[in-house]
């Protein structure tokens, strides 16, 4: 997937906000997912990350062209996968930002658990 890093992604020194890589790891990983190709996969529950492990190799600036590409998708557990993030430059591939993404896919309760009222 392709990025344009723009003028709300940045600070005022034109330095990109650290939420927006995981933003964008999100995004990749949607479109990864919405592409089929993972078997025991289920759409009808709704993901959520639940933990991540990301390493920053290099800062990404205003009006750079970033890559974000999703490596592999594997199953750990019933509800759990772990998807292999990376972001990097187009002009010299050189890497932004590297690691995995952890999504939950377990069916929410409500906020208030069960009641008994």
């Amino acid at each position: 997937m392709k990025i344009k890093v723009g003028v709300t992604d940045v600070n005022a020194y034109g330095i990109v906000h650290h939420p927006m890589y995981l933003v964008w790891c999100e995004k990749a990983v949607t479109e990864y997912i919405c592409t089929g190709n993972l078997k025991g996969f289920n759409r009808e529950i709704p993901g959520k990350i639940t933990g991540m492990n990301l390493k920053f190799q290099h800062m990404a600036q205003l009006y750079e062209e970033l890559c974000v590409q999703v490596k592999s998708g594997k199953k750990i557990k019933d509800d759990l996968w772990k998807f292999a993030v990376s972001i990097m430059r187009f002009t010299d591939h050189s890497l932004i930002m590297g690691g995995e993404l952890f999504i939950g896919f377990e069916k929410e309760e409500s906020a208030c658990g069960s009641s008994a009222f």
